[in-house]
């Protein structure tokens, strides 16, 4: 049975699409099995090769079934408030709040004061905004649309998990080349779509690091351009003709 489990994996891996119910008779046919007696095993091995890690290696984490970005809490904002409004007290080492909304996603609010967002797909802007809007603007926490909308545009993507369905079953393929550089990977055959091309997009802590000192420096260049353009204003000076005699 060992030589004959290692034959059909190996028909398996060079046929991807022959996993399918559908196509174990020709599998026996090509291999010069007995179908009738061999049938269930043969069931048998291609549920067992679809599930096998080594040929499908499904994605459990929560970053790439899911939407994620963040962004930072606006100051004067209370979590002892947002405990008491119902946001969770987390057993986490970095002591993060959780709010949690069902069919929406989740909030993470670090002591840092970064808010991780989570939204469940399908993505739109809209699930994005009402989860910001239950946690802050709902519990109280914000009471002023305007500074609520102003507030809720700073969020940025952080991660997301693509894929396009090709109609075929496709094998195993993972190309991380560009992970570390540019935070894409791309994959085939994975175990959560086997018919798809997946793209995982994360934006590496580097780029980000980058990005918050290019802000930073910009703000400068803006703050030192106001002063150079306030000590060049020409300012006015009192008339020669103006009476300057104490009264």
């Amino acid at each position: 049975m060992d030589s004959l489990k290692s034959k059909v994996y190996q028909y398996f891996r060079e046929h991807p699409r022959a996993t399918g119910r559908l196509d174990h008779k020709k599998v026996a046919a090509d291999l010069g099995l007995d179908y009738d007696a061999e049938k269930l095993y043969l069931y048998k091995l291609a549920h067992d090769f679809r599930s096998d890690l080594q040929n499908s290696q499904g994605l459990k984490g929560l970053n790439w079934h899911h939407w994620h970005g963040f962004l930072f809490c606006l100051k004067g904002v209370s979590r002892e408030a947002a405990v008491a409004a119902g946001w969770i007290r987390t057993a986490a080492r970095n002591r993060y709040l959780l709010w949690k909304d069902k069919g929406l996603g989740r909030l993470e609010w670090h002591e840092s004061g970064r808010i991780k967002v989570w939204v469940k797909k399908p993505v739109s802007e809209g699930k994005k905004l009402q989860l910001l809007a239950n946690g802050f603007f709902q519990t109280f926490l914000i009471t002023d649309i305007k500074v609520f909308t102003e507030w809720a545009r700073t969020l940025r993507m952080k991660g997301v998990h693509c894929a396009a369905d090709t109609g075929y079953e496709l094998p195993y393929l993972k190309l991380d080349l560009f992970k570390e550089s540019n935070g894409v990977v791309i994959l085939s055959g994975d175990k959560s779509h086997r018919t798809s091309i997946e793209a995982q997009v994360n934006l590496p802590d580097w780029q980000e690091k980058n990005e918050t000192m290019l802000q930073q420096c910009q703000r400068t260049i803006e703050t030192f351009s106001r002063f150079l353009s306030d000590l060049s204003a020409p300012r006015l000076r009192p008339s020669q003709d103006q009476d300057r005699s104490v009264v």
